[in-house]
């Protein structure tokens, strides 16, 4: 087997493409596992899937693939709480996404996606697509956590605004 590049990429739900980061994955298993077992842990089973994916020819993975993954590991190394927290999570995400819709000053209604977000993020601020897809899903999560099923454009420039403010990356200004 021909030794693979050293940058294993995740191709996420909406399309776009980022490094896979066992740091984040650590962080997502943590959130999950923090009733159950040590922070060491999540690091530990994220290191593993990381050294599983580099045994592997693969340069590039679905998140989903990683999310599957995910769930193996916490099931086989017997944190089944731990999966069905995050799968549990992940469901009701994917559903409160499919139901919200963004509303334009013009009246246009879209789907939500959280990927225009990061792309406005990222450009308006000149930040990294790893601090914008951050960002954007602080801004996601408080906007889900309202069930609201529409939000005007505006209120999410204005939230994302202030989170940029709240984390002093700028200076805030309305977009």
């Amino acid at each position: 087997m021909a030794a693979r590049p050293a940058t294993l990429w995740v191709i996420k739900r909406g399309g776009s493409v980022e490094t896979f980061d066992t740091d984040k994955l650590a962080g997502s298993m943590w959130r999950a596992m923090s009733p159950y077992g040590q922070y060491r842990n999540c690091r530990d089973l994220a290191g593993a899937i990381e050294l599983f994916m580099d045994q592997t020819d693969r340069i590039c993975v679905s998140s989903g693939v990683v999310f599957e993954m995910t769930l193996k590991v916490l099931r086989r190394s017997g944190f089944t709480a731990a999966a069905r927290a995050i799968e549990t999570h992940h469901a009701q995400r994917q559903s409160s996404r499919r139901k919200l819709s963004v509303v334009y000053d013009d009246g246009r209604c879209a789907g939500w996606d959280k990927n225009w977000l990061c792309e406005f993020i990222r450009r308006s601020w000149h930040i990294s697509s790893t601090t914008s897809r951050i960002i954007a899903a602080k801004v996601e999560e408080k906007i889900l956590a309202s069930k609201e099923t529409s939000i005007a454009r505006a209120k999410v420039v204005e939230m994302l605004n202030d989170q940029v403010a709240q984390l002093g990356l700028a200076d805030a200004v309305p977009v």
